[in-house]
């Protein structure tokens, strides 16, 4: 009897958690860092300067003299080192934040679907709670209905075999 009882313990089931840990919410998580006040280590600063072909090239095609350096190849914008290490801090920071929120609208659809499904079972027990006239009344109009075609019945029945008892007339 007592190993019985001493090994009831080994058989128990370990409880499941019901909820995921904390840790693991979107929400718990911190937000990343700002790239507009992130520090980032610039060897010549934060600046952008429109490059034009035509200022450096000649019409022949050759790089002139006087041209400040670099020259480009082709027209645009010449950007730091910094600047381009924000601009491509926002863009990988846009799309954690993208992901993030499409797991919070799966989660959020989840718990939609949860919701609705909740209301519809609240509202199938309202309405057993509250059955309409008929089902309230059912039993009632049943043994009413009931007696009222039993006794039709009977009528019926003694109508039918009373000409069998009458005797024919002399």
């Amino acid at each position: 009897m007592l190993l019985v009882v001493l090994l009831s313990g080994c058989a128990t089931l370990q409880p499941v958690p019901l909820t995921v840990p904390q840790s693991k919410w979107v929400e718990s998580e911190p937000l990343p860092a700002d790239p507009a006040t992130e520090k980032i280590s610039a060897k010549d600063g934060d600046w952008v300067v429109p490059m034009d072909e035509e200022e450096c090239i000649q019409k022949d095609g050759k790089i002139a003299s006087d041209a400040g350096k670099p020259c480009p190849g082709r027209g645009g914008l010449l950007v730091s080192e910094e600047k381009i290490t924000r601009f491509k801090l926002y863009e990988m920071d846009s799309k954690a934040l993208r992901l993030n929120y499409s797991a919070d609208r799966r989660v959020w659809a989840a718990q939609r679907e949860l919701y609705e499904a909740r209301l519809k079972d609240a509202g199938e027990a309202l309405q057993k709670a509250q059955p309409d006239w008929f089902e309230r009344h059912g039993f009632q109009l049943g043994v009413m209905a009931g007696a009222v075609i039993g006794v039709a019945m009977a009528i019926g029945v003694v109508y039918g075999v009373v000409p069998a008892f009458k005797t024919p007339g002399p």
